[in-house]
């Protein structure tokens, strides 16, 4: 499979809990960087350009602290053994330095303090018990997730071993986005897979390779003194100039706490016939999705100039690719699409944007906003995200296989939508992330049904014009096409529609016959306009089997019109504005 390594991996009752007090190590390991300093013997660090605009975005706003958590966790088939994975995760947090801070602020503004809480707890939860053990653990893993985040005392991340039955645990990893990417997620998992691995074997575990947090600050802060920075910033600028309206499935604003999180698998050869259609117009995976993401977001919403989010990892080296922390981004793809186009055509669109976000990807989205005078408007540079999330390899817990699932990938404020790879015979997973005052459970599941049958149908509709695309499920077509249309009804045949108009005037000539916005007309009224009208058409040679177009809008007016016509002898013709 082709994809893009920088494409972001965002990544959550009565019962036994055995919670684990250990004193977390407070080694640390590396010198501090030229911006940081010591105070109690705890490292002092600046913020990372992208832990500022997180930190900022809490302040407006601490209530919603447990919104800017990502979540997700690992299924693992096998019998783990308790104490050694215990050790194993303790390892990792004792590896990861950017799990270890809390945010502290003083008189120069925020900063990250390492090693400053001296315990955390790793729970234990066996579930065996339950009925269903594997709901009651997903309602307490939601629970967690809805917990409060206090980012000056820590820690900033939650973890636990969820005991389903003998051969079967969760591993629930959540932390908030001031200290843990996506990225950061998946180096936490595989790192723990490793140690695990070593620990099981008696043996040593190898060194992490992560580096250190002051590595990552340095190279945060060389960009935004470099030359490059302006290149970027000039870039987008010029890309955001004259932007449409964000694009949105819900049509409208509305600021909410409470989010949806629906999912659909596509099946395997679904994702074999996309990567072959990829490779075939050499694309890759993510972009072919991307292309058609935009188309079911043109199609349901006819706006040809679309802007979507895309996070990135904004890591443009591999020693950063290897270091955890918070330095994601997510930026603005501008796409334009053209009805009468194929797939092939935006899709060569796609690979070239896509390509010179990936270029320009460090440049803060926080500062864009700034930038084009966002702030304090309330105003988004798009509604709607797109985020597609590659298979990393195999991953194994002392030979023991391991599923991912992802739980949230943090706030949102209108729509995100997640595309996994779930690897070699797993398909695809479509995942929805959506602000629940905009959207209903049932809407969502509408949305994925159908974008999980344009995915679906990409090959069989490649060389068909975008304008031609078919969103409509078969249960769809049947209730608007035949249930709606159902409306049969014994019809008098000696009688026309307007002579049955004009008994329902003689017998009720005050009542109303139509409504109109604040506009109302009685059937007397109506048929005195629609009288009117026919004499006119009339004088104008109207007769039998003459048509007359009628191009209005819903209205009153258009009414008259009707049975005007009719009323003249002729037959209209509906033309649509």
């Amino acid at each position: 499979m082709t994809s893009d390594p920088n494409i972001e991996r965002l990544s959550p009752r009565r019962s036994e809990v055995h919670a684990h007090q250990n004193l977390a190590s407070g080694s640390v390991r590396s010198a501090p960087s030229d911006a940081a300093c010591i105070e109690g013997g705890a490292v002092l660090l600046p913020l990372s350009a992208a832990q500022r605009g997180v930190w900022f975005a809490q302040q407006i706003n601490p209530a919603i602290s447990a919104s800017f958590k990502a979540a997700e966790y690992l299924e693992i088939n096998g019998a783990v053994d308790q104490e050694l994975f215990e050790a194993a995760v303790r390892q990792v947090v004792e590896d990861m330095e950017s799990l270890r801070v809390t945010i502290v602020e003083d008189a120069d503004g925020p900063k990250q303090r390492l090693n400053t809480f001296p315990s955390w707890s790793f729970p234990i939860v066996d579930f065996c018990g339950e009925s269903d053990p594997a709901d009651a653990a997903h309602a307490w893993m939601r629970a967690d997730m809805q917990k409060p985040v206090d980012l000056a005392c820590g820690p900033l991340f939650s973890l636990a071993l969820l005991r389903i039955d003998c051969r079967r645990f969760f591993f629930y990893f959540c932390a908030h986005h001031t200290v843990a990417d996506g990225v950061s997620s998946a180096l936490f998992a595989r790192r723990l897979a490793e140690v695990y691995f070593a620990l099981a074997a008696g043996k040593q575990p190898p060194d992490s390779g992560f580096g250190h947090l002051h590595e990552l600050i340095a190279a945060d802060q060389a960009y935004e003194t470099s030359a490059s920075i302006h290149r970027d910033r000039e870039f987008w600028l010029d890309l955001m100039a004259n932007r449409p309206v964000p694009v949105s499935l819900a049509g409208r604003r509305q600021a909410c706490l409470k989010f949806h999180h629906p999912r659909i698998a596509l099946l395997e050869r679904t994702k074999q016939s996309l990567q072959q259609l990829a490779i075939h117009y050499k694309s890759t995976l993510p972009q072919l999705c991307i292309a058609l993401t935009s188309v079911y977001l043109h199609r349901m919403t006819n706006e040809n100039d679309l802007v979507v989010g895309m996070p990135l990892t904004a890591r443009m080296s591999r020693a950063l690719r290897r270091q955890p922390g918070m330095m994601s981004n997510e930026v603005p793809l501008r796409l334009v699409i053209e009805p009468d186009r194929t797939l092939a055509v935006l899709l060569e669109r796609v690979k070239v944007v896509v390509q010179a976000a990936i270029r320009h990807q460090r440049y803060r989205s926080e500062a864009l906003v700034s930038d084009l005078g966002l702030i304090g408007q309330g105003d988004l540079l798009y509604a709607t995200s797109v985020n597609f999330i590659p298979f990393e390899g195999e991953m194994a817990f002392d030979g023991y296989p391991v599923t991912g699932h992802n739980l949230s990938c943090g706030v949102t404020d209108d729509l995100t939508i997640t595309i996994f790879d779930r690897g070699p015979g797993n398909g695809l997973e479509l995942c929805l992330d959506a602000n629940a005052a905009l959207y209903s459970e049932e809407e969502l599941n509408w949305h994925l049904r159908r974008l999980a049958n344009v995915f679906a149908k990409a090959e069989e509709n490649v060389g068909r014009a975008i304008s031609q695309y078919d969103l409509l499920l078969p249960e769809e077509r049947q209730l608007l096409l035949e249930d709606w249309n159902a409306t049969e009804a014994s019809y008098p045949s000696e009688q026309c529609i307007h002579e049955l108009f004009e008994a329902q005037v003689q017998r009720s000539p005050e009542a109303v016959a139509l409504v109109h916005g604040d506009e109302t007309l009685s059937y007397g009224a109506l048929n005195a306009r629609a009288n009117r009208l026919a004499h006119y058409l009339r004088e104008l040679g109207v007769g039998p089997d003459d048509r007359v177009a009628i191009c209005a809008e819903r209205s009153l007016a258009m009414v008259v019109g009707l049975l005007g016509v009719l009323k003249a002898g002729g037959a209209y013709v509906p033309l649509d504005p």
